[in-house]
């Protein structure tokens, strides 16, 4: 029933494809990209086989820390010389974890070398837009591999999803992990065309599913606890520990997603973060990172991206915790080395990079459709936790489906306070841009205040969410 199921699923997506039903996905619309946020709530769509296993206690962690970016590691990657014993330095084996740098978007390669020289393990989250699935295809045979043993799709969004189909088409895959939410795009239709194309199934990312991938590793999804109207809050978010190290990967999950974890008592502590959403104001709440106490983060955004990831306040809250940043735009490719009892990182900026000049130079425009088909906002908030009758500042950012800024569209905001809902109005400006200020009053102290904002333009709607919460 499963597998008839699952082909049903993927016969009514190409017969919608072939009735020219299917938008080609838009980057992701948080500000690393504004997520490319549905106007419809997702519709869990996906035929799946579930695996719910409980959560296990984190493993103590410990890392070196650092106030400086450090310099790149000398320790070379594992060759074909060498063989998997290059990067083996433990009983245990060694843990790499590649931040492929995509520009503005997500990509992580998580690869195990047992100190027994069997053949290493990978696990791939995400694979960029779909401009980015050579470079990501050529990233890991550079590294040996052949078989891609857990493949993770976050969330639909093009910018995280968009080169897994050309993953699958080249490697061997093990298994497929996606969240049971559906996108109507074609980037989302070929990932379910190349998945049946195999003969494979897509296992739900969610909440308590355990991955096994070796068995000195313990890798765990903490969300998607619930289901979500944003799609960014759909995104799987992994927990991965080797020893006494641990790294968290979270998609574009929001402050919604981060709060229902915070909420379940699922997160854990995690020495390496990967920050959510591109850096962007939407994720790594003060609350979120008071439980995982980073004391690495790295930023997956793309140089001079037009959202502004990384956004300041959460470079400020790494700050604050005394986190040691990387960033893709500035280092290029980020790695981070874990022999399970301390970790290292070294950056090789490569020249397919989009964040490279040369890149940048030799990247074609991307195709513009006719008209807009989607809108992907995104807001940012600049006062999190104002005080009372203090006025705060809403930054609303507007793209459409060709990553191309949207003005002239109508904003409404709504502030959902304790004892009524308030409502403001305004147009982008000719960058997709909208400042929204408004006074909170005597809002009531220590209660979030939920901020609404849905943008409209040529009757396309598209909708994210922000909150404050009054001190």
């Amino acid at each position: 029933m499963i597998r008839k199921g699952w082909m049903l699923v993927i016969s009514i997506a190409m017969l919608l494809s072939a009735c020219g039903n299917l938008e080609v996905a838009q980057p992701n619309a948080s500000p690393s990209q504004a997520p490319q946020t549905s106007s419809q709530a997702p519709v869990s769509v996906l035929e799946i086989v579930e695996e719910a296993i409980g959560n296990k206690q984190p493993p103590k962690t410990s890392a070196p820390t650092s106030d400086k970016q450090p310099e790149p590691s000398p320790t070379p990657a594992p060759s074909k010389e060498n063989s998997d014993a290059a990067s083996v330095d433990r009983n245990t084996g060694t843990l790499e974890v590649h931040f492929i740098d995509v520009g503005q978007g997500d990509s992580q390669l998580v690869i195990y070398y047992p100190s027994d020289l069997a053949k290493k393990k990978t696990m791939l989250i995400d694979a960029g837009d779909n401009d980015d699935e050579k470079s990501v295809v050529n990233y890991l045979k550079k590294q040996k591999i052949d078989t891609v043993d857990i493949l993770i799709g976050t969330h639909p969004h093009s910018d995280h999803i968009g080169g897994l189909d050309a993953v699958i088409n080249a490697f061997d895959i093990g298994k497929v992990y996606m969240p049971a939410v559906a996108h109507n795009t074609k980037t989302f239709e070929d990932v379910l065309d190349a998945v049946a194309n195999k003969g494979m199934k897509i296992t739900t990312a969610k909440s308590g599913v355990e991955l096994d991938l070796h068995e000195h590793l313990t890798a765990t999804m903490l969300a998607p606890v619930n289901d979500y109207e944003d799609l960014n809050n759909m995104s799987a978010v992994v927990h991965l520990a080797f020893g006494d190290t641990s790294f968290l990967f979270t998609g574009d999950a929001e402050e919604e997603s981060e709060r229902d974890m915070l909420n379940n008592k699922l997160l854990k502590h995690a020495d390496v973060l990967a920050a959510g959403h591109h850096g962007s104001n939407t994720s790594s709440s003060q609350k979120f990172l008071d439980v995982v106490k980073p004391e690495y983060v790295v930023i997956q955004s793309g140089k001079d991206n037009s959202y502004g990831h990384p956004h300041r306040e959460p470079l400020q809250r790494f700050e604050k915790r005394g986190a040691t940043v990387y960033r893709n735009d500035l280092s290029g490719h980020i790695i981070a080395k874990s022999d399970g009892s301390t970790i290292e990182f070294r950056t090789t900026t490569a020249t397919n990079s989009k964040n490279t000049p040369e890149a940048a130079q030799n990247t074609e425009p991307a195709q513009q459709d006719k008209g807009i088909t989607s809108l992907a906002v995104n807001a940012s908030i600049d006062k999190p936790e104002p005080s009372q009758n203090e006025t705060v500042t809403v930054t609303v950012t507007l793209i459409d489906q060709n990553n191309n800024p949207v003005p002239d569209a109508q904003i409404k905001l709504v502030a959902k306070y304790k004892s009524k809902d308030t409502e403001y109005t305004a147009t982008t400006d000719a960058k997709g841009l909208a400042s929204i200020p408004f006074r909170i009053g005597r809002a009531a102290i220590g209660y979030e205040v939920k901020v609404n904002i849905t943008a409209t333009k040529d009757n396309i709607t598209g909708k994210t969410s922000t909150s404050f919460t009054p001190k």
